[in-house]
C-alpha cells in the first residue's frame, strides 16, 4: 500500500514538473532589434546654379537585419524558439514560380494585386515574371501596416509634406508633420549610375515629357526634385529592382497622387531667386547590388526601419532654380 502511495506521488510530483517547468520553458524568449540606419546627419549646403533642361536619371540604397534570442530548456526538452515565433507572427510567405498554382490575376483580386505591387516593388506587368513573389499570409485594408517604414518620424513633424525615398528597399514614404500617410515602390537608378543620397527637394512638375535621354520615353505625373541635374519623381515601369537612368520611377497611382499632394517651390518674379523650397526630399542609403533583394526576406519585412534622426540640416544643390 505505502509502495502505490509512493508511486502515485512520483507521477504527480513528474506530471507538475512537466506543467510548470518544461512546458513553460518550451515557449522561450525572443528579443527583436529594429533595423537601424546610420544615414546622413546633416546635407551639403547649397549653392546657385543655372537652369538646365529636365532629364530622366537616378541613385540608390542598404539595409540592416534582425536579432533573435535563444531559450534555455529544461530535462529531455529542447525546442529552438525562433522557430515557434515565426510561425505565430509568420505575415508573409515567399512563392517561387514552381509553387504558384495559377496566375496571380485569376487567384487574387484587384485591391490584393495592388498591395503585392507594392511588397515585390514591381508593377502588374512584372509580377509574373518575378522568380519569387512576397505574398501576406493574411490580408488587411489598411497598406500601412505593410509598411517597413516607420509610422511616425520626429524629423518630419514640423513639415506639413515630407517625402523620404530609402534606397535600399525601393520604397518611398509620403509623411506629413511626422505621420506617414503613404508608401510605395520605386525603382531608383541601375548600377552604372547609382542614385546619390542626399537632402532634395521638390521643384516644379508637369504631368508628362519626353525624356532628354531617349525622346521615347514619356514619363507622366513628373515632378523634378533636382533641377541642376534634371531628376524627378514620375510614373514608369517597375520591374522589381533599380533600373532606371537617374529618375526615380512609380507606379502610376502613386505619381498622380504625389503630382497632387507636392509642394512645388516658390521662385521671383524674375524665376532664378528661389524664394521658398517645395516639400522636402531625403533620400536615404545606397542600395546594395550583391546581395538578394531585402524584401525577399521575412525578417526584414517583419521590422521597420529608422530613419536619421536630423537629416535637414542644411539644402543640396538641386534647391537652385
Amino acid at each position: 500500500m505505502n509502495r502505490r502511495i509512493t508511486t502515485l506521488v512520483y507521477l504527480c510530483g513528474l506530471k507538475q514538473a512537466l506543467v510548470c517547468v518544461i512546458f513553460p520553458a518550451c515557449r522561450g524568449i525572443i528579443r527583436t532589434r529594429r533595423r537601424s540606419f546610420r544615414g546622413q546627419a546633416g546635407c551639403r549646403p547649397a549653392h546657385t546654379g543655372t537652369p538646365i533642361a529636365p532629364d530622366a536619371h537616378m541613385r540608390q540604397p542598404h539595409v540592416l537585419a534582425l536579432s533573435v534570442g535563444s531559450a534555455a530548456l529544461v530535462g529531455l526538452v529542447a525546442v529552438h524558439p525562433a522557430t515557434i515565433r515565426a510561425q505565430e507572427e509568420a505575415r508573409y510567405r515567399i512563392e517561387t514560380r514552381a509553387d504558384r498554382t495559377g496566375s496571380l490575376q485569376n487567384r487574387f483580386n484587384a485591391s490584393q494585386m495592388a498591395l503585392l505591387e507594392k511588397l515585390n516593388r514591381a508593377d502588374i506587368e512584372h509580377l509574373e515574371q518575378l522568380r519569387e513573389v512576397v505574398v501576406p499570409e493574411s490580408w488587411s485594408e489598411d497598406e500601412l501596416s505593410y509598411s517597413v517604414l516607420p509610422a511616425r518620424y520626429a524629423a518630419a513633424e514640423e513639415s506639413s509634406t515630407f517625402l523620404v525615398v530609402y534606397l535600399p528597399g525601393q520604397v518611398f514614404g509620403a509623411y506629413e508633420y511626422g505621420r506617414l500617410v503613404r508608401w510605395g515602390p520605386v525603382s531608383t537608378a541601375s548600377q552604372s549610375n547609382p542614385t546619390r543620397a542626399g537632402c532634395f527637394a521638390l521643384n516644379w512638375r508637369s504631368t508628362g515629357r519626353a525624356s532628354t535621354v531617349d525622346p521615347d520615353w514619356f514619363m507622366r505625373w513628373y515632378f523634378n526634385f533636382d533641377n541642376r541635374e534634371g531628376l524627378a519623381l514620375h510614373e514608369y515601369s517597375l520591374p522589381g529592382y533599380p533600373a532606371s537612368h537617374g529618375c526615380i520611377r512609380l507606379l502610376e497611382r502613386d505619381a498622380q497622387w504625389l503630382f497632387e499632394w507636392g509642394q512645388t517651390w516658390r521662385l521671383d518674379p524674375s524665376g532664378r531667386r528661389l524664394l521658398r523650397p517645395g516639400t522636402p526630399v531625403l533620400i536615404v542609403g545606397r542600395y546594395d547590388f550583391d546581395a538578394p533583394p531585402p524584401w525577399h526576406s521575412l525578417t526584414w519585412l517583419s521590422g521597420k526601419i529608422e530613419l536619421p534622426s536630423a537629416p535637414m540640416t542644411g539644402v543640396d544643390t538641386a534647391w537652385t532654380p
